[in-house]
């Protein structure tokens, strides 16, 4: 890799990590308010069981093939008037409550006119900074028939910064559907003041994102498989399975049937899909699960891309990961391709005691074009 691309890598991670430092990926449904801690209704009196409502945009996002999810409140316009808690000296009000709504900064580079004050100078094609793959699948091994969160982050660095809200979890004990995250505020003669940021980067969404999961063939002697990916299909030939499953966002399918993404408890959209093995798997084994910006997505602008210095993120070291069953060791192994727009996690499932067996994955794709295609553990 030449000298010149690494130190720009290592500027982008740099900036990512300060971005989303506490950021947790693990869980994106609409989460709960059962909380340890007290949370306070307005006028100091405790809080009765709320209304549920959908989480509030809390970090940027550029809709970079001109679709967008709908989004509450008003970018703008703030309203404080629910449930919050008190940490540090400052109150704050909490996801979920109809009465409190906010909105992070988001962006069309189709829709907006081309000028100096845009977010990203990228209008005729977006390219992708980094991907971002969850953490629960890069740190462990997980036993088959057990229920795995596969999440995706796509972020941009921006030329021009994009204004974010300052979110806290309420209880750093709880994960999950017991976590609470609320906006941060200061008081003031006008009420409650959110306390905002300009923030370097953003989140992407794309109307182009796949997710394939497919099975790695076992070969004698652990010999590597030879993979080849079919841009018409968008799914890999060779020593692998038929897809097992595939799902693009444009086909707006809820629940496990689909793929989506969706705004998480900590105000950010991310991709998400709940990975039922024992529903949606083949037995013990090695798994390919690719992330495809697919050109053959039937929608009217594709905007999008991975290009040479588009990077997945490492897992930081030392980073604690929330997990529900206990996994065998080892971990994912993520490579990218981007002349065909897609990022894989090579991931092993083992037998319900632990020792599983399969190939460690990695094959890369033996047409795979310029991609890190060693993949990295």
């Amino acid at each position: 890799m030449k000298v010149g691309l690494t130190i720009l890598k290592s500027a982008l991670l740099a900036v990512l990590m300060i971005s989303f430092t506490g950021y947790e990926k693990e869980e994106l449904e609409t989460q709960s308010l059962d909380a340890k801690a007290i949370i306070t209704a307005p006028g100091g009196k405790k809080a009765p069981a709320a209304e549920k409502t959908g989480n509030n945009l809390s970090f940027p996002v550029i809709w970079s093939d001109g679709v967008t999810k709908p989004l509450r409140g008003t970018f703008g316009e703030d309203v404080f008037n629910g449930l919050y808690f008190t940490a540090d000296g400052f109150d704050y009000y909490v996801q979920n409550d109809p009465l409190n709504t906010w909105q992070a900064e988001s962006f069309d580079p189709l829709a907006a006119s081309i000028d100096e004050t845009n977010p990203t100078n990228d209008l005729e094609l977006l390219s992708i900074s980094s991907i971002d793959w969850g953490d629960n699948l890069e740190a462990k091994d997980w036993p088959y028939g057990s229920q795995i969160r596969v999440e995706v982050v796509l972020s941009k660095v921006l030329d021009y910064p994009m204004k974010a809200y300052t979110m806290k979890i309420e209880d750093e004990s709880q994960s999950g559907l017991t976590e609470v995250w609320g906006a941060q505020t200061i008081g003031s003669e006008a009420g409650p003041q959110a306390v905002i940021y300009q923030s370097p980067v953003a989140t992407v969404y794309s109307g182009m994102a796949k997710l394939v999961i497919q099975k790695i063939n076992e070969l004698p002697g652990n010999q590597p498989p030879s993979l080849d990916w079919n841009s018409t299909t968008s799914s890999w030939e060779g020593d692998i399975s038929t897809p097992l499953f595939e799902g693009g966002v444009w086909e707006n399918i809820d629940g496990p049937s689909g793929y989506s993404a969706e705004i998480n408890v900590q105000g950010k959209v991310i991709y998400g899909y709940n990975w039922v093995t024992r529903k949606t798997g083949d037995g013990e084994g090695t798994y390919r699960i690719t992330f495809v910006l697919d050109s053959n997505a039937p929608i009217p602008d594709l905007n999008t891309e991975f290009d040479e210095v588009t990077f997945v993120v490492p897992k930081e070291e030392g980073e604690e990961i929330t997990i529900t069953a206990e996994p065998d060791s080892g971990g994912g192994i993520t490579g990218i391709l981007p002349d065909y727009n897609l990022t894989y996690i090579d991931v092993k499932l083992t037998d319900q005691k632990g020792s599983g067996s399969g190939n460690s994955g990695a094959g890369g794709g033996n047409s795979g074009g310029k991609g890190n295609q060693g993949g990295r553990r």
